[in-house]
């Protein structure tokens, strides 16, 4: 059912999303946000086998990967250095994948910009699993170590990402994450000035429709907590770079990463729940082939957890 209020005055772009055929039937908003939902699930629970260095040795060329026998190596390379560059271009990628498809004549920047804002949950899960304390298998290590000792070498300290599968695909997503999150921020500081010039924010402000004011809401929530969390996250960052043995830095990405959830990832469902309810029912939102969406965001997804975890 269509709303009968100027979209115009509420929105911060200019573009719709109609489809070509007037008889095409749009899907609901509940399919579209189902949709995001689906590929949160998927995504979060393939991370599991697809950010794990010792699950992706099983499948890839030894040379791909550092040994793990000797206890003066890392398991974990540095290759999350340079490796987040290929998990951001692969969102950013899926994003324009997507906008291909629904987007037509429009310009598919937009919407790769637009999309990153949309909710992620796998760089969370990975970020706490990265951070966890992995034990190996103690006979076996301590077959290696006395080996070692023998031969009069002594073992190196990795820090805490010694043994922990996670920590590569961890390390990389967070900075992939960073510099997504800094581009969504973008785009919700556009639709929370079009919101203040607009008085959505205004409390005396009667005339704003309830699913606009959710819309603004998230967006302006996404903004301020997420930016909070991004100067956090820098901090951690840079914490892990200097500071790789500290006790403490388990603690503190552990309390960052949960401000990301109450955060960034909230803010941006209750932004996308405006959003789609708004937009469909003034029938201006009108996404084709969601199954093919799904699919693209969550192969794009995985490709860049592998690049992360997996490279040498």
């Amino acid at each position: 059912m269509a709303y009968n209020y100027q979209y115009e005055a509420w929105v911060a772009w200019t573009w719709v999303i109609r489809p070509a055929n007037t008889t095409t039937t749009c899907p609901s908003p509940p399919a579209i946000l189902g949709t995001f939902a689906a590929v949160n699930v998927t995504v979060s629970l393939f991370s599991l086998i697809f950010g794990n260095r010792e699950i992706l040795r099983a499948f890839k060329p030894k040379r791909l990967c550092r040994p793990t026998n000797n206890p003066n190596i890392n398991s974990n390379s540095n290759s999350w250095k340079y490796m987040w560059i290929a998990s951001t271009g692969l969102h950013l990628g899926g994003n324009a994948a997507v906008a291909a498809i629904i987007a037509g004549e429009l310009r598919v920047w937009k919407f790769v910009l637009f999309y990153t804002a949309r909710p992620r949950l796998s760089w969370i899960i990975l970020g706490f699993l990265g951070t966890a304390k992995m034990r190996c298998n103690r006979v076996e290590r301590r077959e290696v170590l006395e080996q070692y000792n023998d031969s009069g070498l002594q073992r190196q300290n990795h820090g805490p990402g010694e043994n922990n599968p996670y920590w590569c695909a961890a390390k990389s997503q967070l900075i992939a994450e960073l510099v997504l999150q800094a581009m969504a921020c973008y785009v919700m500081g556009a639709i929370v000035q079009q919101g203040s010039q607009n008085f959505v924010y205004s409390i005396v402000a009667q005339d704003v429709p309830k699913i606009v004011r959710l819309m603004y809401a998230g967006a302006l929530y996404y903004l301020v907590l997420g930016g909070i969390s991004l100067i956090a996250l820098i901090f951690v960052l840079l914490t892990m770079a200097t500071h790789r043995d500290s006790s403490k830095y388990q603690h503190y990405t552990r309390i960052v990463l949960f401000m990301f959830l109450l955060s960034t990832w909230l803010g941006s469902w209750l932004f996308w729940a405006g959003f789609v309810n708004f937009m469909v029912g003034q029938g201006l939102y009108c996404p084709r082939k969601l199954s093919d969406q799904a699919t693209i965001w969550i192969l794009f997804s995985l490709l860049g957890i592998f690049a992360g975890a997996g490279a040498y």
